[in-house]
């Protein structure tokens, strides 16, 4: 099951629904290139909802998960979220 902040930032980026401000913080959303290169990779169908999830909330997840992709013409970006030192 997928949590629903997981599935918001998904349908932002597939539908370019609202971000809530929940979402930007638990995807570490600090920047537009962080923004960007997140949506990019949903986008090529690189992520699915289920990878979104497991990386909620964890920001060297989501800079794996997004560094990791060639077209991702921001490489070297990083996550940071407020749960990464808990």
């Amino acid at each position: 099951m997928v949590r629903p902040v997981a599935q918001r930032m998904f349908d932002f980026a597939m539908l370019k629904a609202q971000l809530s401000p929940a979402t930007i913080v638990d995807f570490g959303l600090e920047s537009d290139a962080h923004v960007e290169a997140l949506v990019r990779v949903i986008r090529h169908d690189a992520v699915t909802p289920e990878q979104l999830d497991a990386a909620l909330g964890d920001g060297p997840a989501l800079t794996k998960l997004v560094n990791e992709f060639e077209f991702n013409i921001e490489c070297g970006i990083v996550y940071k979220t407020p749960y990464d030192s808990m």
